[in-house]
């Protein structure tokens, strides 16, 4: 598939880059997964999560975040 988005392995990349750069990793919540592959990207999200020891989440219809 080359749909132009960000996969969660090259988002595992641009967040390992993000640390050595910054020396931390941000606040993630992804939004628009695709309908159609959202089961594969969970659990690929889950997987990198858990490799990277950090919270990834995913986003809900009316979630808020406050910074």
């Amino acid at each position: 598939m080359n749909a132009k988005h960000l996969c969660p392995e090259l988002l595992k990349k641009e967040l390992l880059s993000f640390n050595k750069i910054k020396g931390y990793l941000p606040l993630v919540v992804l939004i628009h997964l695709s309908p159609r592959y959202e089961e594969e990207i969970r659990d690929e999200i889950k997987q990198i999560s858990a490799e990277l020891d950090h919270n990834i989440d995913i986003s809900i219809e009316g979630l808020s975040i406050y910074i």
